[in-house]
């Protein structure tokens, strides 16, 4: 909760894996995250939405060079069927970091003004796609916390280099923000962050930031076709657009393109 933004990027981080990884090995981690937790949610969808997707609501073994995830902490989860009802009722709860835009305008300015908004999309993330968009901010915090930068990677260079490094700053910007909230959230209460949504831009420049992100990954990913990093990009782009389509089942990654360096 205190953390500066230059520390949790660059570290030092004692004793991790804070940018160790070439872009290839990166995203691999997090192909193995989706492939292994993408079935999950799409056994659970049909059941329940978990509402706390979280760094801190994951567990991770490594072995052999291989990561097994596994969720846990299911006592926030709301019952699928009656979720797009009862999120007019029910709190905003589980981690602000992984909070979608729509929740922080609920938090500000209330339930109407989140209903009045033309673009429905932003209320659909929050009431169908809420485990997505918090599992997609999870897949690339993992991924961008584990590649070792632009000036440290040998695998790829030029052009494709570039496209990462953008999609990596768009990121940071994005992640920034979030980080920001979170730690204002708790430092001085849910009342006083409301307050100060409500009187500056900072909701809507959030969603920029979102927008942004979603086309840098989008970039990337068409610049690095067939390799495991445009999937990887791809599928993130599209769990934190409000106006995703990509549904659990279409999110399988195969284990030799886990494999894949580029």
């Amino acid at each position: 909760t205190t953390i500066s933004m230059d520390e949790l990027f660059d570290g030092p981080l004692p004793g991790g894996q804070l940018a160790t990884r070439s872009i290839g090995d990166a995203c691999a981690a997090s192909a193995t995250l989706i492939s292994q937790m993408a079935p999950v949610f799409a056994a659970l969808s049909k059941i329940a939405y978990h509402r706390d997707v979280s760094g801190h609501n994951f567990l991770v073994r490594e072995t052999a060079g291989k990561e097994d995830f596994s969720l846990l902490d299911f006592g926030l989860a709301t019952q699928a069927a009656d979720w797009p009802e009862d999120f007019r009722r029910k709190n905003i709860c589980g981690d602000p970091r992984y909070f979608t835009p729509a929740a922080w305008m609920l938090m500000a300015f209330g339930l109407k003004s989140l209903e009045a908004l033309p673009d429905t999309s932003v209320r659909r993330q929050y009431t169908e796609r809420i485990d997505h968009y918090s599992f997609g901010v999870l897949v690339l915090e993992l991924l961008f916390a584990l590649w070792c930068g632009p000036e440290r990677e040998q695998d790829i260079k030029g052009d494709q280099l570039l496209v990462i490094t953008e999609a990596m700053r768009a990121w940071r910007c994005f992640w920034t923000d979030a980080v920001f909230f979170f730690q204002k959230f708790h430092t001085e209460g849910a009342p006083s962050v409301q307050q100060a949504m409500a009187k500056s831009s900072a909701i809507s420049n959030f969603m920029q930031k979102q927008t942004a992100l979603c086309a840098a990954l989008r970039v990337a990913a068409k610049k690095l076709q067939h390799s495991v990093v445009s999937s990887v990009f791809a599928i993130a782009a599209d769990l934190i657009d409000p106006r995703g389509t990509m549904d659990w089942p279409e999110m399988q990654i195969g284990r030799a393109s886990c494999r894949e360096r580029v």
